[in-house]
């Protein structure tokens, strides 16, 4: 179940039960003690600014799941002041206080409203700063492909008109000449003569490594790039069906780290997608494929 894929709204138990904490804390950057609470309950002695914070950042992030329980419960256990009974009286000193007590509730609602304006404009600005330190192009990472556009098409190796050429030649030499020609077609080298062992090893690897490596998500998944080489994060963030994340492969080894399993990992011509529940880690090394610390069979 994806709490933004379905136009049912989602119970408080279901989301908790679906997302990890820590997958909700990477999204929405509330603490995870502040979650805790919220999930057992334990929030109603919060303050009235920092909850309702937290509950317009779950909705923003959210808005199929139904919060509304948690804000009944908090109103239900801590009321207003303004619902509160007035007791009234006659004597022109207890109006005086009563009227000055209205005044600094007045003051108090106000500052509380600046206080919350501020908090949503701070979370709003580093959202944008984050996005805006990311590059628009990267010639080491591409992403945000539509799945129904991504297509992986076949790579043709051999050159026919070389072929056709080094069949002319195995046909009109003999001896060793004819034995070269046959050789090259058979190994696909588009140069002529002999090439030493080492030379035919390297590019016979280099045709086993896939030009790409790209995640398909299932639903909402929180993905971690780094460069293996630097430690740098190169991307990070959380993707949905209508977007996937692809790597370009040669010159480059990456850590990739999962929030959970529900993704689709496309490694050449295979697809690999029974992952372990929870955070998986996806390694490529010099062109192998490493998941969980395991190779995988290529």
């Amino acid at each position: 179940m994806d709490a933004k894929g379905t136009d049912k709204k989602v119970t408080i138990k279901e989301f908790f039960e679906k997302f990890p904490l820590e997958e909700i804390q990477q999204v929405t950057k509330i603490s995870i003690i502040s979650l805790q609470k919220l999930k057992s309950g334990e929030y109603l002695s919060m303050p009235r600014v920092k909850f309702y914070g937290f509950i317009r950042i779950l909705e923003q992030h959210y808005p199929n799941v139904d919060f509304s329980p948690l804000v009944e419960n908090y109103e239900n256990a801590n009321p207003k002041k303004d619902d509160m009974p007035v007791i009234t009286s006659s004597l022109s000193d207890e109006k005086g206080e009563r009227e000055k007590g209205k005044g600094s509730w007045w003051i108090i609602g106000l500052g509380l409203a600046v206080v919350a304006g501020g908090y949503f404009l701070v979370q709003r600005a580093e959202k944008s700063k984050k996005i805006t330190e990311q590059p628009e192009k990267s010639k080491v990472v591409n992403f945000e492909y539509n799945v129904s556009q991504f297509t992986p098409t076949p790579v043709i190796e051999h050159n026919l008109s070389k072929k056709e050429e080094n069949s002319t030649l195995a046909k009109g030499d003999e001896g060793n000449e004819s034995k070269e020609g046959n050789e090259s077609l058979a190994s696909g080298v588009q140069n002529e003569g002999n090439l030493s062992k080492g030379e035919e090893n390297k590019e016979v690897n280099s045709k086993k490594i896939p030009e790409y490596v790209v995640i398909f998500p299932k639903q909402r998944v929180w993905v971690q790039v780094k460069d293996s080489d630097t430690g740098k994060v190169i991307r990070q963030g959380t993707f949905s069906k209508k977007r996937v994340l692809k790597l370009k492969i040669k010159e480059h080894n990456y850590t990739i780290k999962t929030g959970n399993e529900f993704f689709i990992l496309q490694y050449g011509d295979k697809n690999f997608t029974n992952f372990p529940e929870g955070v998986n880690r996806i390694k490529i090394e010099n062109g192998e494929l490493i998941i969980n610390g395991e190779k995988a069979k290529q």
